[in-house]
């Protein structure tokens, strides 16, 4: 594991192509995983480099990867039983991104690399430009 200093920050779209690329030259099945605070624009870089860097590879989202109704029920059903009001059970039940949010930062420090805000900018930006008439 690196310390988060020495961790290499990857400031361009570019840069972050090369990156993942680099993992496909072994000619081994390799897994990218992004992660991130909600809303940080993971899904889009995602696509952005799947886009780029061909049939090779695929996109395999966890968006909206969350428990079944019937668990995300189980959960509340728990937290009534044990003196939750009832919006306070399902605020817990249902409430993750905080929670993800909070793991995210303390475990910041595992990554091999980090992307700089910059670079999911410029991807947003190059997906609004294909996009316009």
């Amino acid at each position: 594991m690196t310390g988060r200093s020495e961790r290499p920050e990857i400031r361009s779209f570019e840069q972050a192509t090369a990156s993942a690329r680099a993992l496909m030259t072994s000619g081994r099945r390799r897994i990218l995983g992004i992660v991130g605070a909600p809303g940080a624009g993971k899904s889009t870089l995602a696509a952005a480099l799947v886009r780029e860097l061909g049939p090779k590879t695929a996109l395999v989202p966890m968006d909206g990867f969350h428990l079944a109704q019937a668990e995300l029920e189980r959960l509340v059903a728990r937290h009534l039983a044990g003196g939750k009001s009832p919006a306070e059970a399902y605020a817990w039940a249902h409430g993750s991104d905080q929670r993800n949010a909070e793991l995210v930062v303390a475990t910041a420090d595992a990554a091999d690399r980090s992307v700089s805000a910059g670079v999911i900018a410029e991807v947003h930006r190059r997906v609004m430009e294909d996009w316009a008439p």
